[in-house]
């Protein structure tokens, strides 16, 4: 799955990188876990990413965590034991349909997932203690990214955890910098989404960044 390709001229340049990736995630999706996290490479990045959403979020009972772009449910599911309330939202109904399955083998009903738009939650404002999205940022041309954060802002009660994970440019070390070069020398297209450290905080304006890694 790639979302690497210019949007129709037809159609705004959010309509389009949306649609695009609808149309990826459900095609892909009974075999994204396998392709993308039981390499040793995903496994290794996955071990990663769950130490960190433990140390990072407010993880115990009576906390209400929301995962944007929450595909098969691997963020969500991975802090589960810990007890928080977690709702899990995705654009993508197959992607869903993986995530509730591993939800029921895993026996956890402190987990929901629902169908949802990332620029237009249905929820009240102030709604969660925090929120989280993994991996999914990068996705989406950097232009348009600030609308998606908004929208997750208004959801997060004040004082509470904005925990964002992108891809950078250096994702892969040579590997993601070659990937991208031939991507736009070669087919003309590139990830417009990637970003470098130090663009994050271009992204957020007028929040207090804790950590950045």
């Amino acid at each position: 799955m790639s979302a690497n390709v210019p949007p129709p001229e037809n159609q705004s340049l959010k309509e389009a990188w949306e649609s695009h990736l609808h149309q990826s995630y459900e095609k892909g999706a009974a075999v994204y876990d396998a392709k993308r996290w039981k390499p040793a490479w995903g496994q290794f990045l996955k071990s990663e990413e769950d130490a960190l959403l433990r140390e990072l979020l407010p993880l115990g009972p009576g906390s209400r965590i929301l995962d944007v772009a929450a595909g098969t449910g691997r963020a969500s599911l991975a802090i589960a034991p810990l007890g928080a309330d977690i709702t899990g939202v995705d654009i993508s109904a197959n992607m869903l349909a993986q995530a509730e399955a591993s939800r029921k083998a895993a026996g956890f009903d402190n987990v929901r997932f629902q169908e949802g738009r990332a620029d237009a939650l249905d929820f009240p404002d102030a709604s969660f203690d925090a929120v989280m999205s993994i991996r999914f940022l990068h996705l989406i041309p950097r232009d348009i990214q600030p609308e998606y954060i908004s929208e997750m802002i208004r959801v997060l009660k004040p004082g509470g955890s904005l925990v964002l994970e992108w891809a950078n440019r250096w994702d892969g070390f040579g590997y993601g910098i070659v990937k991208n070069f031939l991507k736009h020398h070669l087919k003309g297209t590139r990830n417009r989404g990637t970003i470098l450290p130090r663009q994050v905080r271009t992204l957020l304006p007028g929040l207090r960044i804790v950590e950045e890694r």
